[in-house]
């Protein structure tokens, strides 16, 4: 391409396999021009996500940067943007290091992961960019980019540029207009389902700075192919002749006739052949066991693998391979496999050569058992990794086998891993960490999705946010059932309750809506009611709707029909949720009670647990701390066992050590609940609490919270301007001790009308458990559980398949 000021965008079409990325690659070669290649793989169902190609494009850069002294490294750029004085010739590991802390200023340790994650694992939508600041890191990602692309000349390589997002052509009609020293070669590839036509790519990367230009290959003539292959036998021209045009005129078809013909002796053997059997798909037949199973392992393990995984793989199923009669010469079958081309091999990673491949191989069916051997060889072995807690591989594996489980249909053992790892979250300092877990578990399972049933992707899809849920990462759960299609019930139940958590309540109502109409005709209408009402509730209650809630539960409570059965267990623990007065404590410690003992009776750990740390709470407010110790402790034992949020029993904890006088013990309690916390109410709660041992910081951290998050519902506003006002009372700073407590004034007092009637209004208590809360100063909460446990649902839906 020429070096003219002008920016130059050559769109090169043609179908598949007529040989583009090889000419492409081929004339690149010969240029000495830094090539920031973009690869993308395409598919029938495959669908670029918003900025995939962008990332794409920054991932690669990074790997150029790598490789070009030239061209400035990600984390040299990263110093030099927040540390001016760093000089930029610093040389060796030391600037790397200075420069990871460096930006650590700017983007935060959590900023800086996520730009870690973005280069080491295939997220590929900036909106799943973190939870840290995502527009800081997309900012820092472009700017990025954008130094690079107009500091040095560089081609911009794109294979399948007919998938591009919108968001990833609006960039680089961007990036050519701006930056004249940069060329494009963007391959388009003709016939592709879900495609952008060629004209709009065309269309949309033209502009008064840049020339972009479509040049379409056309095919090579049948007569000048057979004229370079005039030495063939006679029975593979004529084969080459009837499938060269078939198939698209793709070059490939020249191996696989190479392969037919040398089988096929006789042009009677060929027409038999034509009527009965595709050419690609008699090839993979016509290669030998151990070829098809060392394939299958290949596309089992999504078209791409490291050579010493697949090797360590094979030696430890080596006994179940002789025993299925595959004696694997790994060597030689794959130099012959590398031979045919349908495998790529550059030393280290072994690849499935075309997308095409694998098509034909998975249509072929009597390859189904290679398959099924390949999917058990990996499992096997990630399975033994696990077993031998190999240091190196024990993350591949936890990302895998989820995926092997879900290929070969084994929904239980999914379910056990998945849950695994929520059961590892919950017990971690850094709980979200598995959002990105479970991305990478769906991007592996989206590659082998040939293999894959939607159904089987949505079950693994809805489990995952099923676990999601458990743990107390609403938002994250409610973004992974969107990506559902189909949801069962349990699913559609879990859906709605997390809405309502995170406030969507017109989505969670519509849920149930839906959930409802659907049951209107059946037996199950008034089971389905009870839980669906349960969901109501919980809604009422977040959105203040405080005599709906409790006219709902008293109506749902009178169904006697449901009396012995799971369901009215959970319907029993509800009652902290739907009676929410002071005078109704001891009839809902009651319903607590008799909750407890059919949660027992029907081995409900999780409702079990909830209505144990509600006791808690109402023993506590009512001034028996043993009691409410005990319930606590309880709980704590049944959390070894089941989805309990761990922060929840350490706040309860230290909201009883503050009511025994034990403030040493209760901020250490609190210290520890503010690490494990995910959601922010959930932390204002725990700093609202926390303010009562007089720490300043936690103070100005309440502060900050309260000023940065708009959205909080007024009840929990209230506690927070409350809980400062007492603090800086008690502090002596009276102008902010006064500001606090009137904004709370100004805020409803129904959801606690005798407890903020006293404390905001000077009036006297009506109930003794208002009289003994008073005497904290602080209004001190206990963390319940107020969503519904998808343990329970799932037995209950049990019931009723």
């Amino acid at each position: 391409m020429s070096n003219e000021s002008e920016s130059k965008i050559l769109l090169l079409k043609g179908p598949t396999g007529i040989g583009k990325t090889k000419l492409v690659t081929q004339s690149l070669h010969e240029i000495d021009i830094p090539v920031v290649h973009v690869k993308v793989v395409d598919y029938p169902k495959y669908v670029a996500d918003n900025g995939e190609y962008l990332l794409k494009i920054f991932k690669s850069i990074v790997v150029l940067a790598e490789k070009n002294d030239n061209v400035v490294g990600i984390e040299t750029f990263l110093a030099l943007r927040n540390g001016k004085h760093i000089a930029y010739n610093t040389a060796g590991t030391i600037v790397k290091q200075f420069a990871l802390q460096m930006s650590k200023k700017y983007l935060g340790d959590e900023g800086v992961q996520v730009i870690k994650e973005v280069l080491n694992t295939d997220i590929k939508n900036l909106r799943q960019l973190g939870d840290g600041k995502p527009e800081v890191i997309k900012d820092e990602i472009l700017s990025y980019t954008e130094l690079v692309l107009s500091s040095m000349q560089c081609i911009i390589q794109i294979e399948n540029i007919q998938k591009i997002d919108q968001t990833s052509l609006e960039y680089l009609n961007h990036a050519f207009a701006r930056h004249k020293c940069i060329k494009g070669v963007f391959e388009y590839t003709s016939m592709s389902d879900n495609s952008l036509s060629c004209e709009a790519i065309h269309a949309a990367l033209k502009s008064t700075n840049s020339n972009c230009r479509i040049y379409e290959l056309q095919p090579i003539a049948i007569e000048e192919l057979l004229d370079g292959l005039k030495d063939r036998p006679e029975i593979f021209k004529t084969a080459l002749t009837r499938h060269y045009q078939d198939q698209g005129y793709n070059l490939r078809v020249i191996v696989d006739v190479s392969i037919l013909s040398a089988n096929l002796k006789t042009e009677l053997e060929l027409l038999d052949h034509e009527q009965n059997n595709s050419t690609s798909e008699y090839v993979i037949r016509s290669l030998s066991n151990t070829q098809r199973f060392m394939l299958g392992l290949i596309i089992a393990h999504g078209g791409e693998v490291d050579s010493d995984l697949i090797r360590a793989a094979i030696a430890v199923n080596h006994e179940k391979m002789f025993t299925f009669g595959v004696g694997l010469n790994f060597q030689r079958e794959l130099k012959d496999l590398c031979d045919f081309e349908y495998l790529k091999h550059d030393g280290h990673k072994i690849r499935v050569a075309h997308d095409s491949i694998t098509t034909g191989y998975l249509n072929t069916m009597s390859n189904k058992k290679y398959i099924i051997l390949a999917n058990d060889t990996w499992e096997c072995f990630y399975s033994k990794v696990i077993e031998n807690n190999d240091p190196f591989l024990k993350t591949d594996a936890l990302y895998w086998l989820p995926v092997l489980y879900l290929s070969s249909n084994k929904l239980e053992q999914l379910i056990a891993m998945l849950e695994q790892h929520g059961r590892s979250a919950l017990n971690s300092f850094s709980p979200r960490r598995l959002v990105d877990v479970f991305k990478k578990i769906q991007l592996l399972g989206s590659k082998v999705a040939l293999t894959i049933t939607q159904s089987r992707l949505d079950a693994l899809i809805e489990r995952q946010a099923i676990v999601l849920f458990d743990s107390c990462l609403l938002d994250e759960a409610c973004g992974c059932f969107d990506q559902v299609v189909t949801k069962s019930l349990v699913g559609k139940l879990i859906y709605a309750d997390a809405c309502v958590g995170t406030e969507r309540f017109d989505t969670g109502l519509s849920v149930i809506e839906n959930v409802e109409e659907c049951y209107s005709d059946s037996s199950l209408h008034r089971p389905i009611h009870v839980l669906t009402g349960m969901i109501k509730i919980h809604a009422y209650r977040t959105d203040g709707q405080l005599q709906q809630a409790e006219s709902t539960y008293r109506k749902l409570l009178s169904w006697k029909e449901f009396l012995d059965e799971p369901l009215y267990a959970s319907l029993l623990r509800y009652a902290d949720v739907g009676l929410y007065k002071d005078h109704d404590i001891a009839e809902c410690i009651k319903l607590l009670e008799l909750g407890v003992d059919l949660c027992q009776k029907h081995n409900l750990l999780s409702d079990e647990a909830s209505a144990h740390i509600a006791l808690s709470q109402h023993f506590g407010y009512i001034g028996d701390l043993e009691r409410a110790k005990e319930e606590l402790e309880i709980a704590e034992e049944i959390s070894q066992k089941v989805w309990i949020e761990r922060y929840s029993i350490t706040n309860n904890q230290a909201v009883l050590d503050i009511m025994s006088g034990k403030k040493k013990e209760a901020e250490a309690a609190f210290q520890r609940s503010l690490l494990l916390a995910t959601e922010a109410g959930d932390r204002l709660l725990i700093l609202c609490n926390y303010l009562s041992v007089g720490n300043s910081s936690v103070a100005e951290e309440l502060s900050l919270l309260l000023e940065g998050i708009t959205d909080f519902n007024e009840e929990l506003a209230k506690i927070a301007q409350y809980n400062l006002g007492i603090f800086y009372a008690e502090q002596g700073n009276n102008i902010l001790s006064k500001l606090y407590l009137e904004e709370a004034a100004k805020m409803d007092d129904s959801m606690d009308e005798d407890f903020w009637s006293c404390a905001l209004r000077g009036n006297t208590p009506q109930y003794s458990s208002t009289l003994h809360r008073l005497k904290y100063k602080y209004y001190l909460v206990f963390i319940v559980r107020w969503q519904l446990s998808s343990s329970t649902l799932q037995s209950i839906s049990n019931q009723f398949s």
